[in-house]
């Protein structure tokens, strides 16, 4: 990047840099979401070094060491903490099916193995027409916790397999 363009003082042999410090969890597959061009790096906060060593990532952050190390530090303490906070917003259900058949199916097989989510609960899916119930997302969870998702669920939207389905069956018999 010419400094003379972004109106700062030349110096003569002197080149900028910008630096992209990217929370660890957006980089899809390890990849970067962009490609790096000569004057542009891109970093995780967690593979941000504190130490100079032989690897590529090292060795293009030594050009920006010194008086960043510190903040380097404090971002990979962030990205830890935020860790944490991810897992706590993270999904709450193991699966989706695409229509009151497939989770139908679904809850006869596993019954109060599963949970089904309905925003509204109990009252709302009993009061539900069934062409409404016929082609909509619903999600499930298993309900022992070494299987079940991670994130939070409202009770209230979540009815056991069989309840569900015994509001289903007397919504449309015969399904």
């Amino acid at each position: 990047m010419d400094l003379a363009e972004k109106g700062l003082p030349k110096i003569k042999g002197a080149k900028a840099s910008i630096v992209y410090l990217i929370p660890t969890g957006k980089f899809p597959s390890g990849k970067h979401p962009v490609e790096e061009k000569e004057n542009e790096h891109f970093f995780s906060f967690m593979n941000l070094a504190t130490k100079v060593s032989e690897n590529f990532q090292s060795r293009k952050w030594s050009e920006f060491s010194g008086p960043l190390m510190m903040l380097c530090q404090k971002l990979q303490e962030l990205d830890i903490e935020n860790q944490d906070a991810r897992v706590e917003r993270s999904l709450n259900y193991s699966g989706r099916e695409t229509g009151l058949a497939d989770i139908v199916k679904r809850a006869r097989q596993h019954g109060d193995e599963i949970t089904v989510g309905f925003t509204g609960g109990i009252s709302l899916l009993a009061s539900s027409l069934p062409d409404g119930l016929k082609n909509r997302l619903f999600l499930w969870d298993w309900t022992d916790y070494t299987r079940a998702a991670a994130g939070k669920k409202d009770g209230r939207n979540w009815l056991s397999g069989s309840i569900f389905l015994e509001i289903v069956e007397e919504i449309i018999p015969n399904i």
